[in-house]
């Protein structure tokens, strides 16, 4: 049963990180193309798209916070490792690595809830040239601490094996 669990999350989490990683892919190739172009069109012709700007901040932030959940699936955060790996003893390294990781999911919950309450603030909010609403820009963030908390949970159960 056990084992079943595992699997599945394994699977689940190895395909979510599969799809973060080619959606911002794909975003982070948009995000070059609009702005190769952009630049092509205020050198070359004189001319610019206003809204470009924007919408390059808007493809940054979704694809810094996709990349933010595929660092937490693999463990990269250096930070975090160097501090395990230097202050700890092989014997204490795991408890603190879900000490550390239970901390993570408190923190990524209070972001969350918070971020669901901005939303609900910035909803009438909109850009100056693109026809959406500020939302849009705080949801990469939500999508940041539910796939992260769910990649941690992962993790946690793990280390319980």
């Amino acid at each position: 049963m056990i084992s079943k669990i595992n699997n599945y999350l394994r699977k689940v989490a190895n395909e979510l990180e599969r799809l973060l990683i080619w959606i911002a892919t794909i975003l982070f190739t948009v995000l070059v193309g609009i702005n190769i172009v952009n630049i092509f069109l205020r050198k070359i012709c004189s001319f610019s798209f206003v809204w470009i700007q924007e919408l390059s901040e808007l493809l940054i932030v979704t694809v810094v916070f996709l990349g933010g959940c595929v660092v937490i699936r693999r463990k990269k955060d250096p930070s975090l490792s160097f501090f395990i790996d230097k202050y700890f003893s092989k014997k204490n390294k795991k408890i603190m690595s879900i000490v550390f990781n239970f901390l993570i999911i408190c923190f990524l919950m209070i972001l969350l809830f918070y971020s669901i309450i901005f939303i609900a603030i910035r909803k009438l909010a909109r850009p100056q040239y693109l026809p959406i609403t500020m939302t849009w820009f705080s949801i990469p963030v939500i999508i940041f601490a539910i796939v992260s908390i769910f990649f941690i949970v992962e993790a946690i159960w793990k280390d319980f094996q």
